[in-house]
């Protein structure tokens, strides 16, 4: 599965466009939510607006209902959708688990978006879920353990589940596989000028569900605009029905899938595997000042919502932002 948005040849480390110019986390997500990105880069701020998934789900002709279960601040607050953050949408992922066995199938969500406690969500003592380095592996394996055990607790919900886990971009492994060519357009407002030439290195992507073979493996092409070629099966008119830039991968010569792809033609019931969760030791705070530009973005972004929305609402949805360094970083 590629992720979306890298560009240039592969390496053991990350594939760049020139000398100085990589893609990473923010345009990944970009691509991941939007199908496209205006950004090439990394940097401390918020993203600009542009058409999102949120306001696909939305549109009046789809009225599809999703929700946002998140551990720590969630990345969205990245795009600056203040109000959207403090509304009924976002809840905490503490809920998860009683919202999937109680609430009644026509009232819950039928897209859900789950999302760890970030690495970089840097004033926190709670450690950091979401696999990253320095992060641990048995803190983000717990949190899997803890969303796939909510999941599969409601067994005729479950029947109908497709649980996707994936990453945003390689993190820096090598892979004796080179990226595919593609030809990505650039949108108009893009804050780049060069496209986009390859699907970037590959990325972990994991199907779990009784619409999967047991075992099984896809060969073809995917990468995040993958999963929106989908939604648009799903809930709207096929697979090319999401947006002209996300059908334009798909048109290419390599073909950019619809994970759809990689599913069965029925579901095939049968008993939910379990596993006892071992508890990870206890290790001291990585609380610690911004540094990495992901990082200060967070800090922007969550000083911006407290302005936006004030502390009471705020705090009542986010509580751990109130101990947000109130001094934004240079």
């Amino acid at each position: 599965m590629g992720d979306g948005s890298q560009t240039g040849a592969p390496s053991p480390a990350l594939a760049t466009k020139s000398p100085c110019a990589g893609t990473d986390t923010q345009p990944n997500r970009c691509m991941a939510f939007t199908g496209t990105t205006l950004i090439d880069d990394t940097e401390a701020r918020l993203i600009e607006h542009q058409d999102h998934l949120f306001d696909w789900l939305d549109n009046t002709q789809r009225r599809v209902r999703w929700r946002v279960y998140h551990d720590g601040p969630p990345f969205f607050l990245l795009f600056g959708r203040f109000k959207e953050l403090v509304g009924m949408k976002y809840r905490p992922i503490s809920e998860l688990a009683h919202d999937i066995q109680h609430e009644p199938a026509d009232q819950a969500p039928e897209v859900l978006f789950i999302e760890p406690r970030y690495f970089d969500y840097f004033w926190s003592d709670a450690p950091p879920n979401c696999n990253h380095p320095l992060g641990r592996v048995c803190d983000g394996e717990s949190f899997l353990h803890r969303v796939y055990t909510a999941l599969t607790s409601n067994p005729e919900k479950w029947a109908r589940t497709l649980f996707i886990l994936t990453y945003d971009e390689h993190g820096g492994f090598f892979d004796h596989v080179p990226p595919l060519p593609i030809d990505n357009l650039v949108p108009p407002r893009a804050k780049y000028s060069e496209r986009f030439t390859t699907t970037g290195p590959r990325v972990p992507g994991l199907l779990i569900s009784p619409w999967v073979k047991p075992g099984s493996v896809f060969h073809g092409h995917l990468d995040h605009t993958s999963i929106l070629q989908l939604l648009a099966e799903k809930f709207g008119s096929g697979p090319e029905g999401y947006s002209a830039s996300v059908t334009h991968r798909r048109n290419q010569e390599q073909g950019i899938r619809s994970v759809s792809e990689a599913l069965a033609d029925a579901p095939a019931l049968r008993p939910i595997p379990t596993c006892a969760l071992r508890a990870c030791p206890p290790m001291s705070s990585m609380k610690r000042q911004p540094k990495a530009p992901n990082e200060r973005a967070f800090q922007q972004a969550a000083l911006e919502l407290l302005n936006h929305e004030g502390l009471i609402a705020t705090g009542s949805k986010y509580p751990d932002l109130i101990g947000a360094p109130l001094t934004p970083a240079p």
